[in-house]
């Protein structure tokens, strides 16, 4: 989109029901959580609009101990997403680092509540 932002269009129903999920998410959590979310500026009926973070996870012990570390926060507060670590390690796709060094997740959608 430009100006730092990203548009996610879904062009299929289950893409229809991930952005849903993000945002129903990203506007639930509370901000001491939702600060490790990409920021959700816009949305509507399949579509929504982010803020861009280019900068991708650094491959160090110390980013490492931090995504668990968020990972453990969100399960604390019963959302599970899964797409954060695979296979015991940083998913860096779903995952980038913001201008102060922050740990957050750029694709959410595949979360779920658990007790």
């Amino acid at each position: 989109m430009g100006k730092g932002y990203i548009l996610k269009v879904a062009r299929v129903t289950k893409g229809m029901k991930c952005n849903s999920r993000e945002v129903r998410l990203y506007h639930r959590v509370p901000s001491s959580l939702r600060k490790h979310l990409g920021k959700i500026v816009d949305h509507g009926d399949g579509w929504l609009i982010m803020r861009k973070i280019d900068k991708h996870l650094p491959k160090t012990r110390d980013y490492k101990k931090k995504v668990s570390k968020v990972y453990r926060k969100f399960k604390r507060y019963g959302v599970k997403i899964s797409d954060i670590i695979q296979s015991g390690k940083p998913n860096k796709a779903n995952i980038r680092v913001n201008k102060k060094r922050r740990v957050v997740l750029i694709d959410y959608a595949n979360n779920r509540k658990h007790h």
